[in-house]
């Protein structure tokens, strides 16, 4: 679901950034390779290589390939500043990345996230502590695409003691 999810995002970056015709000719393309025998990209890392034809995404994991083609998206232009709001600039004349030799990315930090003050009512308390509204739920499923599309891998927030946890469990 990780790669599926982010090669879509990628995708639909380079056609609202390019304003190309989704049905038009393939001009470009980006592999995934999955080398689960390379110690240097460790679980979330990954290489960049080629370009602005072809991008080639190499990682052990397959978390290390989805941050790989965020990494792309990002390099063509899309921000995903919000979990309810992205940016998309406009350039007809947007390219693939040139990575020329091969460029690795691990992060620096094993923990990287956010963390949502739930102690009190905010919009993420509602998401986070009301399961039984549908809305709410796609909130926190935006929430996650967002902390997932800026390479983030931790996310946190209080668990109040007024929350049904039979209900919440589910959820």
């Amino acid at each position: 679901v990780a790669l599926v999810t982010a090669a879509e995002d990628l995708r639909s970056a380079a056609l609202s950034i390019s304003g190309a015709d989704p049905d038009g000719p393939v001009t470009a393309k980006v592999i995934l390779r999955l080398n689960d025998d390379d110690p240097e990209l460790g679980d979330e890392g990954y290489r960049l290589t080629g370009g602005p034809d072809e991008v080639i995404v190499e990682s052990k994991t397959v978390i290390g390939g989805m941050y790989g083609l965020y990494h792309i998206t990002g390099d063509i232009g899309a921000r995903y500043i919000h979990p309810e709001q992205s940016v998309f600039p406009v350039n007809g004349q947007v390219r693939l990345p040139a990575y020329g030799r091969a460029t690795i990315h691990v992060p620096h930090y094993p923990l990287r996230g956010f963390h949502e003050h739930t102690q009190h009512p905010t919009v993420m308390s509602d998401y986070f502590l009301r399961p039984g509204d549908e809305s709410f739920r796609n909130g926190v499923s935006n929430y996650i695409r967002w902390v997932a599309r800026n390479r983030q891998n931790r996310m946190t927030f209080h668990m109040l003691n007024t929350v049904d946890l039979d209900a919440w469990v589910p959820y």
